[in-house]
């Protein structure tokens, strides 16, 4: 049935209730709010890391899933998404989440950032990421994962720029203002691959010859070294 449906979704009569956006990663906490409770439940563990893996942030949900009460049929609203504020309520534990609307476009993420902290405030676990982030990305990670809401256009855009010229020399950058405890953001492609050749150098080789060897087998690795021992000192801690 296409009655009331759009886009790739009109083809396949899905429930609208069942509609999922294209990076649907807010859907995907929201469901880590039954599965995290879950799995603690099974396995009896005290300590619970939860860890996202994503090379783009969250498309927005599509609203509220709402049934009218005069004629019982269901509907999505989106009226409540354009609202200046927000509030995102777990009805089992009662905790809420205050969405505030941010300045200068951040407003997208602004309801990825509530569920994340929802789900750590519903499951009291160590909530990190890793974000794949490549050269065109940037600005946007900057903006998204980084940013404070209450900086101004000026230092934000000064705070972008250093920002930019640590992730380009660093590959990596640690972030605590996404929602997560932290959030590691990577750069993707090349940087990612490291070698694994040994120190190979000739019997002969010079001082010179064999700091530019031992160089080369280190490429990649110092940073990858660096990320490594945050995320085990996080988890372990």
């Amino acid at each position: 049935n296409r009655d009331g449906a759009s886009g790739d979704f009109s083809y396949w009569g899905l429930p609208r209730k069942y509609y999922l956006s294209g990076t649907p990663l807010d859907e995907a906490i929201i469901l880590a709010m039954k599965a995290v409770p879950k799995f603690q439940k099974e396995t009896n563990v005290q300590i619970v890391n939860t860890c996202f893996l994503t090379d783009g942030a969250s498309h927005t949900m599509s609203g509220t899933h709402t049934i009218d009460p005069f004629n019982g049929r269901e509907y999505t609203s989106t009226d409540a998404f354009r609202a200046n504020t927000l509030y995102v309520r777990d009805k089992k534990t009662n905790k809420s989440i205050e969405i505030r609307s941010e300045k200068y476009n951040r407003n997208k993420n602004r309801i990825t950032k509530a569920l994340y902290m929802m789900l750590k405030g519903v499951t009291g676990c160590n909530l990190v990421g890793f974000f794949l982030c490549e050269n065109r990305d940037i600005n946007y990670a900057y903006d998204s994962f980084v940013a404070m809401p209450e900086q101004s256009f000026i230092d934000m855009q000064q705070s972008r720029d250093e920002f930019r010229k640590t992730f380009l020399k660093e590959k990596s950058v640690v972030s605590y203002n996404s929602g997560m405890d932290e959030l590691y953001i990577l750069k993707g492609g090349k940087a990612l691959q490291i070698s694994d050749d040994g120190l190979i150098v000739d019997s002969t080789a010079s001082k010179a010859q064999i700091t530019t060897a031992f160089k080369k087998m280190t490429k990649g690795k110092l940073q990858n070294r660096v990320v490594l021992s945050k995320f085990i000192e996080k988890i372990s801690a």
